[in-house]
């Protein structure tokens, strides 16, 4: 029974570790999106 509390412990682990994951990738995008936003809006202001 122990065993089987490993194994669920590990895949819920590893659940958690995937999820960080996508969230880090989706605060990447954001970010990636703000900044290309603001430089694309100083670039017109600029012109």
């Amino acid at each position: 029974m122990a065993y089987l509390g490993n194994i669920d412990r590990r895949s819920r682990i590893s659940r958690h570790a995937v999820m960080g994951r996508r969230d880090l990738s989706l605060w990447t995008g954001r970010l990636a999106a703000c900044v290309s936003f603001v430089f694309l809006a100083v670039v017109i202001l600029g012109l």
